[in-house]
């Protein structure tokens, strides 16, 4: 019979529990917890008034076990599903819960299990299993149930099956790599075609640094270097190696790349990027065309993630360029009227409104499309200011747009002129600090200038 103790608990941080009388044993009642908490059980006497050994207490977890501990989706099993004769192969539960320490009971069936030798224990999170040494038919078959307490959290228990093939020939070679975007210069790439290879050799020209290497795929750095890649690469599983002398080039792409126009106008050629061709994955810059760069010209087809018109850049062959969205950059003059369209889709007035001073001006062109066929020379008036910031400018529409000039006025008799700016589509606000980017001296009031030309000119 157990010597009766006397136990003094706790529950999160000294929350007194009170104290309980048993054998070497304490029960808690479930209905008590609700969340996982830190349960501490201090000995405080017993009944040979000796002092208690236990010191401070001993502190455990009591996990509160619900639906949240079980995977939506269920439990599923990770491993290979060929395995060489004779060779070992591991199993785990590829989506685990992260806490709460479950006791996996693993389950092994199927027509030909008693051919397949279990290594070690079936109660853990690993199931090692040891192929048989000759050629059988048919496939194994693995059950797995994830148990918590049999007896008290059934609905936490659950399964999944995988079937693996005995195999005694050495794996198919791949047939080609896949590689997307380096992302801090860290590129991931997978070789695909060889379903029975459990991993893989790789041999990279130029030599790159591996930074992780697993069954699936291979991450290299690029340390800034974004030239051509290609690797020979042999598959490999417990039965051998399959040895592939074929140089796989990888096609890659960078985070960003800016238009050089390096050596034509073709718009897939690496040779005009900073980085690579763009990708799905690529947020682009055109610079200005003008003095010297290269028009870029998208003579097939073209893909990228964002792209920015740096003032003066320009694309031939936009239709063509599947993108997720598009930025343009226009440098705006003082005190100088522009005859515009809208650069971008579901444009509006307001996006011309700057807050403060100075103030902005917008006419319309009422012909509808000063690119229409036929005459190149457009003909039309023009209307009086916009009536509000909500007027829609289309596709085509043309007016014309002129910001005031404006001047600080020091009372030291000095003057500063208000630059050109450069204005962001679409406004992710009011802007109101186009006056200038350069504040007025602390304390220190200017004199705004302002001048109004009716004179339109492109």
């Amino acid at each position: 019979m157990g010597q009766q103790k006397t136990y003094d608990v706790s529950i999160e941080e000294m929350e007194d529990y009170g104290t309980a009388y048993y054998a070497d044993s304490i029960m808690i009642p479930v209905d008590m917890l609700g969340d996982d908490k830190k349960i501490e059980i201090v000995e405080s006497s017993n009944s040979t008034c000796q002092t208690p050994i236990s010191g401070d207490g001993s502190s455990y977890t009591i996990y509160f076990l619900d639906l949240t501990d079980k995977p939506v989706e269920g439990y599923e099993i990770s491993g290979i599903t060929e395995i060489c004769l004779g060779s070992i192969a591991e199993y785990t539960i590829s989506n685990a819960p992260a806490s709460n320490s479950p006791e996996y009971v693993w389950h092994v069936g199927g027509a030909s299990k008693d051919l397949f030798e279990i290594v070690g224990d079936t109660i853990g999170d690993v199931l090692r299993i040891k192929a048989p040494s000759v050629m059988t038919e048919g496939a194994i078959e693995f059950s797995i149930n994830v148990e918590f307490d049999p007896s008290n959290c059934a609905i936490l228990k659950g399964e999944d099956t995988i079937a693996i093939n005995v195999t005694d020939e050495t794996p198919e070679p791949i047939t080609g790599l896949i590689a997307d975007c380096a992302y801090n210069d860290l590129l991931a790439i997978s070789a695909v075609g060889s379903s029975d290879a459990t991993s893989y050799n790789w041999q990279f020209t130029p030599s790159r640094q591996v930074v992780v290497q697993n069954e699936d795929y291979i991450v290299i750095n690029l340390n800034g270097d974004y030239s051509d890649i290609a690797a020979r690469v042999n598959a490999q599983n417990a039965c051998g190696i399959t040895v592939d002398n074929t140089d796989y080039d990888i096609d890659y792409a960078t985070q960003q790349s800016t238009w050089t126009g390096g050596t034509s106008v073709e718009w897939n050629d690496h040779a005009n990027w900073t980085a690579r061709i763009p990708k799905a994955c690529t947020d682009v810059t055109i610079p200005d065309v003008g003095g010297g760069v290269l028009y870029p010209i998208i003579s097939d087809s073209g893909i990228c993630h964002y792209i920015t018109f740096e003032p003066g850049g320009a694309v031939y062959g936009l239709k063509d360029l599947d993108y997720v969205r598009a930025y343009i950059q226009i440098d705006l003059q003082r005190n100088k009227w522009y005859t515009l369209t809208a650069p971008l889709k579901n444009m509006y007035s307001g996006d011309y409104y700057f807050t403060g001073n100075p103030r902005s001006y917008m006419k319309l062109f009422d012909d509808v499309n000063p690119d229409k066929e036929g005459d190149p020379v457009a003909v039309g008036t023009w209307t009086q200011s916009f009536a509000n910031n909500a007027v829609p400018l289309d596709p085509g529409m043309g007016y014309g747009f002129l910001v005031d000039s404006f001047s600080y006025n020091y009372p030291n008799g000095s003057t500063y002129n208000s630059q050109s700016k450069i204005v962001y589509f679409p406004r992710e606000d009011s802007e109101g600090n186009l006056i200038t980017s350069v504040s007025p001296i602390s304390g220190i009031t200017g004199k705004t200038i302002s001048k109004f030309s009716s004179n339109i000119s492109s």
